[in-house]
């Protein structure tokens, strides 16, 4: 029992507030951490075209044409992807340096707009036949954090990681004409 002149806290007393401040302490931090780390994720999301949407542009635009076909390079490098009878004209997807570009002209040639479509694109194959369209990208997206706990900078996983996404579509008839 205590004598009752003493006033104040022990030492066991102090120590264990202090432990338990401690303890608050780092799980408001990690908690910070996280709440941090998932902000820069969904703001890094904004600046990259999520591929749903890029799947979309290439659905809507081959569907509205009456044809596609793929022109080449040499060697089988695909240059470009046409699709014929598009309601605006023509329009042509190509990849350069690095980035998936939508062009559209009009029936007569005339340039109506370009827009980059995909950025980080590695390489990418286009087929094109029996009324089908079939079109393939290797490209980078940002890397999906494996672990919410923080890692030391050499164990970290790479920011960046490749990503490879198909799709294979018909043309308005699929070149079938008015039959389809």
């Amino acid at each position: 029992m205590r004598d009752p002149r003493e006033a104040g806290f022990s030492l066991v007393e102090l120590l264990i507030a202090l432990a338990l401040f401690l303890l608050a302490a780092a799980f408001t931090a990690q908690l910070l951490m996280e709440t941090t780390q998932q902000l820069t994720d969904a703001a890094a999301e904004q600046v990259e075209a999520p591929m749903p949407l890029v799947r979309a542009r290439l659905r809507a635009d081959v569907q509205a044409s009456e044809n596609a076909a793929c022109v080449y390079w040499q060697a089988q490098i695909p240059k470009e992807a046409q699709m014929l009878g598009h309601p605006v004209g023509t329009v042509i997807y190509r990849v350069h340096q690095g980035v998936l570009w939508r062009r559209a002209f009009d029936r007569y040639g005339k340039l109506l707009g370009q827009s980059p479509i995909l950025r980080g694109v590695e390489s990418w194959k286009c087929l094109a036949g029996d009324g089908l369209i079939w079109i393939e990208l290797t490209y980078y997206r940002r890397a999906v954090r494996r672990t919410p706990l923080i890692v030391e900078p050499g164990a970290r996983s790479p920011l960046v990681e490749p990503s490879v996404d198909a799709i294979l579509l018909a043309p308005r008839g699929a070149g079938l004409g008015d039959g389809w």
